[in-house]
């Protein structure tokens, strides 16, 4: 039984056909080490996750300093807690449309469209 080498067909020695290494690309290790792209990106979706949670965390506070003045009768506390509320269900609505964008339009096309500004 002639197998060539790499066509899939090895068996090891179990009776089962082998699965091949099929990675493509640099190794993790290079890349965190050797490329200044990786660090920027990390930064930038770091940068991006904490502003959000910061968001979040005073939407409340800013909502009701800044608008209840000029609409008390439209900004509650109620009212305010369901704006966070949606902000909340925006984000984590967000995060999940962006990964299936880019499971679709790939990671490249993605962070070209974060760059842009949308």
């Amino acid at each position: 039984d002639d197998k060539k080498a790499g066509t899939g067909d090895e068996e090891d020695g179990s009776g089962s056909k082998a699965e091949l290494n099929h990675d493509i690309g640099l190794p993790a290790s290079y890349v965190t080490a050797n490329t200044t792209q990786f660090p920027l990106l990390w930064l930038s979706v770091f940068g991006n996750a904490t502003g959000g949670l910061a968001l979040l965390s005073s939407s409340k506070l800013m909502l009701t300093d800044i608008w209840q003045g000029a609409a008390p009768d439209i900004v509650t506390g109620s009212f305010a807690t369901g704006y966070v509320s949606a902000l909340g269900i925006g984000m984590a609505a967000g995060r999940f449309g962006w990964s299936a964008l880019s499971d679709y339009v790939g990671r490249r096309n993605t962070y070209a469209l974060f760059g842009l500004g949308i």
